[in-house]
């Protein structure tokens, strides 16, 4: 009996040892794949820190290259004032081109209009006839002077753009 009784004991002992075993595995076995996941989020935020600090990086040299491009804001608003007003004047002048039959003068001082563009033979009288070929002659001429200005006026904005940059 009392041979039976140790032998329970020592198969009780025996079963709370495997039990405590078992459970020391699965704790171990718990602990190594929060020891893995918490290894892995750190990796990722590792990686994650190196990727800004790259960015970080990247964008301090940019910022760098940036100001070492910047005009002073003096020279920028300059220079806007003047595209703006070579940009008006563009505009009128093309639009004297893009409307041959307004009248001249209507667009134009007639002062100035008549001091460079006409010629000084324009004041004898002419035979209706010859007076159409004169107007078409100081048309074209005045549409030649024209282009030659937007042309000036074309490379002046050019060289103004890439002044400003």
């Amino acid at each position: 009996e009392e041979k039976h009784k140790l032998h329970e004991r020592i198969t009780d002992r025996e079963e709370k040892y495997n039990q405590a075993k078992e459970k020391l595995q699965r704790a171990a076995i718990a602990q190594k794949k929060r020891k893995s996941l918490h290894e892995n989020k750190l990796k990722r935020l590792q990686e994650k820190v190196e990727v800004l600090e790259a960015k970080k990086e990247e964008l301090e040299t940019e910022n760098q290259v940036l100001n070492r491009q910047n005009v002073p804001f003096e020279d920028y608003t300059r220079l806007q004032k003047r595209l703006k007003d070579i940009q008006r004047r563009h505009n009128e002048f093309r639009s004297l081109i893009l409307v041959p039959n307004m009248p001249p003068t209507a667009s134009i001082n007639p002062v100035s209009f008549q001091s460079s563009a006409m010629v000084p033979s324009m004041e004898l009288p002419f035979p209706p006839h010859m007076q159409e070929e004169q107007h078409q002659r100081e048309l074209s001429l005045l549409r030649k002077r024209l282009e030659e200005l937007e042309t000036t006026q074309r490379k002046q904005l050019e060289e103004l753009g890439s002044s400003g940059e």
